[in-house]
């Protein structure tokens, strides 16, 4: 039987990546006419001879990073969820180049995941485009399943005598570190707020979409005109894509630098818009709005203390924003 390739956007699946779906993926593509052609499109990394050592390959001839499904049985389409994965998975594992980033990026493009033909590689971050469901059960650790998480079909063999491993010490990842680093700053509360404003914002606009950053140096290399107060949110909720009520626009970390152009950042930093700029002020840490531009703001004092008060710091406006009380309630 032959499986057809269908990219389409508005045929990829965008249910939930994991094992029930992609558990019998090998073995149905390796039963397929055009097998090798699926292999190719199905996963990042394919070695050729993976189906020739069929019920299953492994080592250095196992195929890495999945990002489709077979429907039907005769249709193999998109998971936006696993496409995600994939790209985060070879970003933790420093193979985002050549053929897999031109693989990722034709998907990114097919799926409209991202504003333009290309991501964004040129700094130091790695954005990992999964939702933050996924960093809460860790799930950015261990990446998307692999062949050696598929259950062979086999007969037991009764002799066999398992021998369990002690098992080893993990390092604490970086989200961990992360949130203890923040354990003194309300950081359980934080988050719940973080995750309220992402729930909030996809009820708006189901295609507003969020990354997470867990560079170690992120802010201290790449980004160190970020306030601290708003570190932790970009951390957990960049928004890649967040367009709110009234058009409210919230910039992607990776965009500030641009928005902020002509910008010294020694008194404010815009990171929202709507007809009007949304800003933090460094002098008093409150968030604040003005029709100015930002060269105006930073060279006019009048200006700048004339602007409009939204809120008293930034975790208070997005408190307003989600409509709810989560630090202090």
């Amino acid at each position: 039987m032959k499986i057809s390739i269908h990219n389409k956007k508005d045929e990829a699946h965008n249910g939930h990546w994991g094992k029930e779906k992609y558990g019998n993926l090998y073995k149905t593509i390796a039963r397929a006419e055009n097998r090798d052609e699926l292999g190719e499109e199905c996963w990042l990394d394919f070695p050729s001879d993976a189906f020739k050592l069929w019920p299953r390959a492994s080592g250095e001839h196992r195929c890495s990073y999945p990002h489709h499904i077979i429907e039907d049985g005769d249709t193999m389409i998109l998971s936006v969820p696993g496409v995600k994965a994939a790209y985060a998975r070879a970003k933790q594992q420093g193979v985002f180049s050549g053929k897999i980033k031109e693989h990722l990026e034709r998907h990114y493009r097919e799926l409209e995941l991202y504003e333009g033909s290309t991501m964004d590689t040129d700094n130091k971050i790695e954005e990992n485009f999964q939702f933050i469901e996924s960093y809460l059960t860790e799930d950015i650790d261990d990446g998307p399943p692999t062949l050696e998480d598929v259950p062979v079909e086999a007969e037991p063999n009764p002799t066999t005598k398992v021998i369990e491993e002690p098992a080893s010490e993990k390092p604490e990842s970086l989200p961990k570190q992360t949130d203890a680093a923040e354990s003194d700053k309300n950081g359980v509360n934080r988050k719940k707020l973080y995750i309220e404003f992402i729930e909030y914002a996809k009820r708006i606009r189901i295609k507003n979409t969020f990354g997470s950053m867990f560079d170690k140096d992120g802010f201290n290399v790449t980004y160190p005109f970020v306030p601290d107060d708003m570190r932790y949110f970009y951390r957990l909720a960049n928004p890649l894509l967040c367009v709110l009520e009234n058009n409210l626009t919230f910039f992607a970390l990776s965009e500030l630098r641009k928005v902020n152009t002509g910008n010294d950042y020694k008194k404010l930093i815009v990171f929202a818009a709507t007809t009007e700029l949304i800003y933090f002020r460094l002098s008093d840490q409150k968030i604040y709005s003005s029709s100015e531009d930002i060269s105006t703001l930073v060279t006019d004092d009048t200006k700048l203390s004339s602007a409009t008060l939204l809120a008293d710091s930034f975790d208070q406006y997005i408190e307003q924003l989600v409509g709810k009380q989560v630090l202090n309630g």
